[in-house]
């Protein structure tokens, strides 16, 4: 990626950094400047590109524009494919106290024959209360297919209830929410 500053600013001061994922790769830009940047980001072709702080989809482009306040960061995700939500595929819509629950999350791709970059995918839980219950809190790594498996270890005194596990994915941020009824 080659960034180019807009008239009038210079990128003295502005590191870049590249790392090749899969089939995409991801971009890091650190504005150590006291100033704001105002500058053009350009690839040598085009690509879906994910601001992954913000999860903005910046779009199928060869260029966008990085906007940046001084002492920030950035990441941008530049990927052959668009994603499209997140699929899960429950073992149960039940579980019992004690038992291991299973989900299969994935992260589909447009077109389905491209070859995958790596994708975490961030999985929070809540009890009945909707409490957060960090303990079972984790990120998966989907792998080259896209999927990635989840295992909640439910404890003997776990409240009974509706569950609900929420599976987002780094890079855009789709998200999908599952519920488990526990008893």
């Amino acid at each position: 990626m080659v960034l180019e500053p807009d008239a009038g600013n210079d990128h003295a001061d502005v590191e870049v950094v590249s790392y090749a994922a899969g089939s995409g790769y991801f971009v890091g830009v650190l504005n150590n400047r006291d100033q704001p940047l105002a500058a053009t980001a350009r690839l040598p072709g085009k690509y879906h590109v994910y601001d992954v702080r913000t999860h903005e989809y910046q779009g199928l482009v060869d260029a966008w524009q990085v906007r940046m306040k001084p002492g920030t960061a950035a990441l941008y995700a530049c990927l052959p494919y668009a994603v499209s939500p997140i699929v899960a595929e429950p073992a149960s819509a039940r579980a019992q106290m004690g038992d291991l629950w299973q989900g299969k999350f994935s992260i589909k791709r447009n077109p389905l024959d491209a070859s995958s970059a790596p994708h975490a995918i961030r999985i929070q839980v809540l009890q009945p209360d909707n409490k957060p219950r960090p303990e079972y809190a984790r990120v998966v790594t989907a792998g080259l297919d896209g999927a990635a498996v989840n295992n909640i270890p439910f404890a003997q005194n776990d409240p009974t209830g509706t569950w609900k596990i929420l599976a987002s994915d780094a890079i855009s941020g789709k998200s999908i929410t599952v519920e488990v009824v526990l008893f």
